[in-house]
């Protein structure tokens, strides 16, 4: 599954302090061992690898002070 790289915000005891992007691509695998009965148990993996791009944090001394606490 590809997806859009989603806006996150970031924050901290409640302040927004920065934002990023993130895009999950997923590869599932799926087998059905009685495909088409009402009951269709079935085995599953997958794997995801989380990219994340466009990374704005605030800076300063105002983050400093906070990161401080």
């Amino acid at each position: 599954m590809l997806i859009y790289p989603q806006t996150q915000k970031a924050s901290l005891d409640g302040t927004e302090i920065g934002t990023f992007k993130h895009r999950p691509p997923t590869l599932i695998v799926q087998y059905h061992s009685t495909p088409g009965k009402t009951i269709s148990p079935y085995v599953g993996a997958g794997i995801n690898y989380t990219q994340i791009s466009s990374v704005k944090l605030l800076t300063g001394a105002w983050l400093w002070r906070v990161e401080a606490m």
